[in-house]
């Protein structure tokens, strides 16, 4: 019995698929600085409306209380702190999870 072609089966590769993983990565970056510029937007929109609204309250008080920049930096700095502690728990319970597992459940 004569057997013609190689001994191995041919992998066929496209060339539309290599560019698709190669751009996913790139997608998903895109996703994440979209993500922290919308919520650096956020902050920037809402700091101001929140220092005078809170001026404008603690100013009808008998004892005046200034409101400085370092409590809005303080919450600003503690709602990344959170957001990052939540996304990075999130994703090492999923790299660390069975994926037929997670995938049974969907």
């Amino acid at each position: 019995m004569v057997v013609h072609g190689p001994p191995h089966p041919i992998r066929r590769r496209f060339l539309n698929d290599a560019f698709e993983r190669l751009y996913d990565q790139e997608r998903r970056l895109a996703r994440v600085f979209t993500a922290f510029f919308s919520l650096a937007i956020a902050f920037g929109l809402s700091v101001p409306v929140a220092w005078w609204t809170a001026s404008q309250w603690l100013g009808d008080f008998a004892y005046r209380v200034d409101v400085g920049a370092g409590v809005f930096l303080l919450s600003g700095a503690g709602s990344l702190a959170l957001a990052l502690l939540t996304v990075s728990h999130q994703s090492i319970r999923a790299a660390l999870g069975n994926p037929v597992e997670t995938l049974r459940h969907e």
